[in-house]
């Protein structure tokens, strides 16, 4: 497995992590209020996760088009009183948030593996289905005008026939890994409004997921995820110079 450097700052502003579960019987999403009383006090603030959605349908008896949204509710949120973490409790898995200061990926593992036990104790989850990390960078940039190449090696690349100046783009792309197909990286990148004048401020989105069949009791899932984080960290020194990792150190 390939070692990669620590930076002393990483731009990274949320790390995700996440298991998607299904339950061989309904599990109401009320049941998940009690996740921070039953696992730790240390999550006391919760409020509801809902899933927003939309549709067309006809009308009964009718050709008419009508609009049709849900809002339901699919599990809780609960936030630490003492550090910058999430914890979401929800009908179709578990979900680990790091808001920035990122402590590091011990610190991440460590602080979700005793949460993501007592979900799988409180309501015994039927199989294991996908494994997922996400890795949230921001990059401030010294100008607003620069080449970008001189800071990210995966970039547009506009026709030389039109105008080189650009003030925004969103490029998002799967790259799956050469060494296991099953693994996916969706890699997005993009300028953000910039929050200083003369600033440019570039995301740097990495979303490396598995899809899996495993059983929630398997120690296999804290293999997967290092799997998973090593493909993350290729993905990310592999599009960035050593301009901008000298940023970080």
């Amino acid at each position: 497995m390939t070692s990669y450097p620590s930076l002393k700052n990483p731009p990274i502003v949320e790390a995700v992590l996440d298991v998607k579960v299904n339950f061989d019987k309904r599990i109401n999403p009320m049941e998940f209020a009690s996740f921070n009383k039953e696992a730790l006090d240390e999550y006391p603030v919760a409020r509801e996760k809902r899933l927003l959605s939309g549709g067309v349908q006809t009308k009964s008896n009718d050709s008419a088009l009508e609009l049709t949204r849900t809002n339901d509710l699919i599990g809780y949120i609960f936030k630490s009183q003492n550090t910058n973490n999430l914890v979401q409790a929800r009908n179709d898995g578990f979900i680990f948030n790091s808001l920035k200061p990122y402590s590091g990926w011990e610190s991440l593992h460590g602080a979700a593996r005793p949460l993501w036990r007592k979900y799988r104790e409180l309501y015994a989850p039927f199989r294991i289905t996908r494994l997922a990390l996400r890795y949230i960078n921001v990059i401030t940039l010294p100008s607003a005008k620069i080449d970008l190449k001189d800071y990210i090696l995966t970039s547009p690349e506009l026709s030389p026939k039109i105008s080189q100046s650009m003030v925004d783009f969103f490029l998002r792309v799967a790259i799956p890994n050469p060494k296991r197909k099953s693994d996916i990286a969706l890699l997005t990148i993009g300028i953000k409004p910039p929050i200083l004048p003369d600033k440019c401020q570039l995301l740097l989105d990495i979303d490396v997921y598995r899809e899996v069949n495993l059983s929630p009791e398997s120690d296999d899932v804290w293999n997967v995820f290092e799997e998973l984080r090593n493909y993350k960290n290729e993905i990310f020194f592999g599009n960035i110079t050593d301009r901008t990792r000298e940023m970080f150190n």
